[in-house]
């Protein structure tokens, strides 16, 4: 089974809409892994340089990024499993479509300012990632115990 380490929605200049990250190794390694977004968006234009269309995948030794792309909005999803990178590309296709659906509108005519909370969008994608990767029940509970234990050590006198 593919482990889905993190997952990026992102404007095509490097705006981050959304970064989730499912447990991967360079998720634990890397936690404030959101700053990443520039260098997707370089590389997704560099692709002009060459006369191509579009960059669908980035394999390195043990990580391959899957790329989709829908107008100036991208997904991102980085596995650990090459071959079964056609899946989590249907995953990724998916999760654009039904980002651009709900927020697309609001995000081109710059009116972020409106856009409504994420929180349904959240429980969508763990339950469409899920699918792919297996139970995230395990992994989301910790995700909220790591939330709380940072803002319990924020606020520490």
């Amino acid at each position: 089974m593919a482990e889905i380490s993190d997952l990026f929605i992102q404007s095509t200049s490097g705006l981050p809409y959304k970064a989730s990250c499912y447990g991967g190794e360079y998720c634990r390694m890397h936690g404030e892994h959101s700053l990443i977004t520039g260098f997707f968006a370089a590389i997704n234009s560099f692709k002009g340089e060459f006369q191509q269309e579009s960059i669908d995948l980035i394999k390195f030794d043990q990580l391959t990024l899957v790329l989709e792309q829908l107008g100036e909005f991208m997904v991102i999803v980085a596995v650990d499993d090459f071959k079964n990178h056609e899946r989590v590309r249907n995953l990724a296709k998916e999760i654009l479509k039904e980002f651009y659906d709900r927020y697309g509108e609001v995000l081109t005519d710059n009116n972020y300012a409106k856009l409504s909370d994420f929180n349904e969008f959240d429980t969508w994608l763990d339950n469409k990632v899920g699918k792919v990767v297996g139970d995230l029940t395990k992994l989301i509970d910790q995700r909220k115990q790591g939330l709380l234990s940072k803002i319990k050590n924020r606020f520490k006198l």
